[in-house]
């Protein structure tokens, strides 16, 4: 379990931001110590990244909150962001070696592709999300 300021700083965010998230519904303590501190489970920091990705991508807090609650379309919304963020790692390491004139066009092209449909597929999602009166 993490304290707020361990969560904070494990998101790079500062704790005014914690609680404010708390304060809209966005984010709940998983439980509380015996000296009444918060304490956060993984799942929020999880949480947190999916917050800002989405804050990123010009969504408001209160879109991001009817997001949260529940709908079974935000599961494949979060899947297909992770898949997104390691196709682009994956992408990140090949360039080193592409620099050094290793020929890795293929296995970078085929990567390429991967995250184009991914980030497709993330696109029609979140147009349907906002269809649904989000």
């Amino acid at each position: 379990m993490l304290k707020i300021g361990e969560l904070a700083e494990r998101c790079n965010v500062n704790k005014r931001t914690i609680d404010y998230y708390t304060a809209m519904g966005l984010l709940a303590p998983a439980q509380r110590s015996e000296g009444k501190y918060r304490l956060y489970d993984e799942s929020a920091v999880e949480r947190i990244h999916f917050i800002r990705t989405m804050q990123e991508q010009r969504f408001s807090l209160d879109e991001i909150r009817q997001m949260l609650l529940g709908d079974p379309l935000v599961q494949k919304l979060k899947l297909l962001q992770s898949q997104v963020e390691t196709a682009k790692a994956e992408l990140s390491s090949l360039f080193p070696a592409l620099h050094q004139g290793v020929d890795k066009s293929d296995e970078v092209n085929k990567l390429l592709v991967e995250l184009l449909i991914k980030e497709q597929e993330l696109t029609q999602l979140i147009i349907k999300l906002l269809g649904n009166g989000l």
